[in-house]
């Protein structure tokens, strides 16, 4: 049996559970009242708000929709949820992702997208990036036909050796990603080769419309990099 706050009932029960006339103003009213809850409260609340989800867009993992307010609300159960609406995302949880506690960890190298195939990204391998100041990248021997760009990759041909950090003249390691503009550099992270003979520099800039950091430079990468933040529910 699912316990529901009985607060939030009858706050639901006020706006009523029609998805007629529903405006974008009361979605995001509404989305104050999911504001602490659990993931599983979450979704209550949005199908007693509006009704069985038009649809699920997972592929191994549910992820249902709603159309209201001539846009999607859409319920992801590892991301949370948020609503869009010509093209602009809106996530409907405050959360709180400090840098550092996002910076460290796992990224994902992927090919950038091939416009001759749909856009689709080819899977090149996984950096981990430590605390302490060490990296490690583990190539993942597939897609290799899909390598041409990749010869001079620093991180496949030194996988291994030092990473420094570096963070922006405003950006410190409690700043909240969540207050800084898309497309913004938060940090800088070069990597020596654990011979110490060769190094590389990367930006890192953050998203807060996708919840991700990525890897940039001026003058451009053969490959995309890019891991989520922490926090998606909080």
């Amino acid at each position: 049996m699912i316990r529901f706050p009985l607060l939030l009932l009858l706050a639901l029960t006020l706006f009523g559970c029609s998805r007629n006339g529903v405006t974008e103003d009361d979605v995001f009213l509404f989305a104050e009242l999911l504001q602490g809850k659990s993931p599983e409260d979450v979704r209550t609340a949005i199908e007693h708000r509006f009704g069985p989800p038009a649809r699920d867009i997972g592929s191994g993992l549910r992820i249902d929709q709603w159309d209201v307010a001539d846009g999607i609300l859409t319920y992801h159960p590892l991301q949370g949820p948020f609503f869009t609406k010509h093209q602009t995302v809106t996530r409907l949880l405050r959360t709180n992702n400090p840098v550092a506690e996002c910076l460290f960890g796992d990224y994902e190298m992927t090919t950038p997208p091939d416009r001759t195939n749909h856009g689709r990204r080819f899977w090149i391998g996984n950096l981990t990036i430590t605390p302490g100041g060490n990296y490690l990248f583990k190539d993942s021997g597939t897609n290799l036909s899909h390598r041409i760009e990749q010869e001079d990759n620093f991180l496949m041909n030194h996988p291994a050796g030092i990473a420094s950090v570096e963070y922006a003249s405003d950006i410190n390691e409690q700043t909240l990603l969540e207050n800084v503009p898309d497309r913004e550099r938060v940090a800088t992270i070069s990597f020596r080769s654990s011979n110490g003979m060769s190094s590389e520099t990367y930006n890192i800039v953050t998203s807060r419309t996708a919840m991700t950091l990525s890897f940039a430079r001026d003058d451009g990468i053969s490959f995309d990099m890019y891991k989520g933040w922490i926090n998606y529910w909080y």
